[in-house]
């Protein structure tokens, strides 16, 4: 039961303090769109870090550089005059691909063909 309570409460301060800066960014407090969509930006800077999307052991400082990877590619598109929605589209595209990437059958795939390439390559070596 602490755990959980003492959870919560670290999730409430990350919150406030997630509220705070999207506030002081927007430079307005609009509480219906301010922070749409943020959770699709929060699943891409997981998965960009190296985060298993099943869950388990995760790295903090992979998840920073996802987050910090986010901002950048946002604020190029915008300042590329790409239109907001369409970043959106192409992040929901991204998170997909990336879904793909990391599945079992994908790895498993992945693994099987780099063993035969190793294979050929042995045998063109000799």
């Amino acid at each position: 039961m602490r755990i959980k309570l003492l959870t919560y409460m670290i999730l409430g301060v990350c919150t406030a303090v997630a509220g705070f800066i999207a506030v002081t960014k927007a430079g307005r407090h609009d509480s219906v769109n301010l922070l749409k969509f943020v959770e699709m930006d929060a699943i891409l800077a997981v998965a960009i870090g190296g985060n298993a999307l099943g869950g388990g052991k995760f790295s903090i400082p992979g998840s920073i550089i996802g987050a910090y990877t986010i901002e950048v590619l946002n604020r190029t598109l915008l300042r590329l005059e790409v239109n907001t929605e369409t970043i959106k589209a192409f992040k929901a595209v991204f998170i997909i691909i990336l879904m793909v990437i990391a599945s079992p059958v994908v790895r498993e795939f992945a693994s099987r063909g780099t063993k035969w390439a190793r294979a050929r390559l042995g045998e063109w070596n000799q």
